[in-house]
């Protein structure tokens, strides 16, 4: 068997990361990760003086939902 014949069957078995063996093809690495979730962003705005603020939530999440509590 010639050598890189050899270094690909010795990639393949086993487990965990093999480098060069279990890489994804080129073109699918080129084009960038798509994430499904985004980073969220709540801006308050003050009634009176029309100054916002800005409260950022660490975290990515798909859905945010903004509720009241009525006490």
């Amino acid at each position: 068997m010639v050598w890189g014949a050899r270094r690909a069957r010795e990639g393949k078995k086993g487990r965990g990361n093999k480098g060069k063996y279990s890489k994804r093809p080129l073109s699918q690495r080129k084009r960038g990760v798509i994430k499904s979730s985004k980073g969220v962003d709540i801006r308050l705005e003050c009634s009176i003086c029309k100054k916002q603020t800005i409260w950022e939530i660490k975290g990515r999440y798909k859905k945010v939902e903004l509720s009241t509590a009525i006490k």
